[in-house]
């Protein structure tokens, strides 16, 4: 071969490495240019589940939110028509007001009353909406365990003031129930001792300590006295008014408390101990 031959050969196999050359680079650049897109789409996926994550929060929320107005509904479809004060209730008898209120806040309905079946607080009850269960004398009185197998969850309980002793009320915290209204009368005024068998009756300021050691901290007081026409309310006092009679209504939830004493202090004029001697 000549050797213009042999040069026009090496020529034609140089183009032709040139060639594979330029094949292979336009092969890294279509692989590169795939990559870019690959990771394109990457990034999109990321965002993609970023997004997904958001929906799937929010998509709880709301069913938490459906629950909850599910709930809500389900409560005012089966609730009691709620009693609240008008401005013409019978001052006579606030504390059924007050019972008539707490219903709308009280996780349910039951109230045990000890004492008379025919109370007029225990029949005001039924018609609010409580269902009430009774616990009467003598029972009350022999055998405070009673308190324990009344009935399903107790949420009010009413005692009467004579079947109130030192049994009973260590009793309560049995029940734990939200809301306790024990009537009171004037320490001052002990019964006759007339040779029969009675209760021993325990001092106020005793219950609202033993109350206060069971996590009932706080109280409304609902009194009246003989010196005056009108009823008064007091918060949290250690003891009574001398020679006052009434009701204190026990709590053990502060908030439940805050809406009765706002309802009270409405609603009846407020009593103010007197400061002590210094």
């Amino acid at each position: 071969m000549s050797i213009l031959g042999k040069i026009k050969e090496q020529i034609s196999s140089a183009s032709q490495r040139a060639l594979g050359i330029d094949g292979i680079r336009y092969q890294l650049q279509a692989t590169l240019e795939k990559l870019d897109k690959l990771y394109q789409i990457e990034g999109r996926l990321v965002e993609l589940e970023a997004r997904s994550a958001q929906i799937d929060g929010r998509t709880a929320l709301t069913n938490d939110q459906l629950q909850n107005l599910q709930s809500f509904l389900t409560w005012y479809s089966n609730r009691v028509e709620p009693w609240f004060w008008t401005g013409n209730f019978s001052h006579n008898d606030p504390e059924e007001e007050l019972a008539g209120l707490l219903f709308n806040f009280l996780p349910g309905n039951g109230l045990l009353n000890v004492g008379p079946k025919t109370s007029a607080f225990a029949k005001a009850a039924a018609r609010v909406g409580y269902e009430v269960h009774h616990l009467e004398p003598p029972d009350a009185i022999a055998s405070p365990e009673g308190l324990k197998t009344s009935g399903d969850k107790i949420d009010f309980l009413n005692i009467s003031g004579e079947d109130v002793d030192a049994g009973l009320v260590k009793a309560l915290d049995s029940i734990r129930a939200a809301v306790v209204q024990i009537e009171f009368a004037d320490d001052n005024s002990l019964p006759a001792n007339n040779g029969v068998q009675q209760k021993v009756r325990v001092p106020t300021s005793e219950i609202i300590k033993e109350l206060r050691g069971q996590s009932y901290y706080w109280s409304v007081i609902i009194f009246r006295t003989e010196a005056e026409g009108f009823i008064r309310m007091g918060t949290n006092l250690a003891s009574i008014p001398d020679k006052a009679w009434g009701t204190i209504v026990f709590f053990r939830d502060h908030q439940l408390f805050l809406k009765a004493f706002h309802w009270c202090k409405t609603t009846l004029p407020r009593y103010r101990a007197a400061r002590l001697a210094t």
